[in-house]
């Protein structure tokens, strides 16, 4: 048996103000069993995208630079 972790989910979400006010990420987890074949899958919690960067979750390949600058400062 095997789990595998995926990017899963990016929410952001704005301020009334119209700044944005946070944005999260969230892993899925998948579970094989030795022939490969599906057995389950999980979802984490969300998580803030700072951390999900730092964790490896994939957001250069998608945002800008001056996007995760905004939405999750240097680590």
């Amino acid at each position: 048996m095997k789990t595998t972790r995926h990017p899963y989910e990016l929410l952001i979400r704005w301020a009334p103000d119209g700044t944005i006010a946070g944005a999260h990420v969230q892993w899925r987890y998948a579970v094989v069993d030795d022939a490969g074949a599906m057995i389950g899958e999980t979802f984490s919690s969300a998580i803030p995208a700072d951390k999900g960067l730092g964790d490896g979750f994939p957001l250069q390949g998608v945002l800008t630079d001056r996007t995760l600058a905004e939405l999750a400062p240097p680590l």
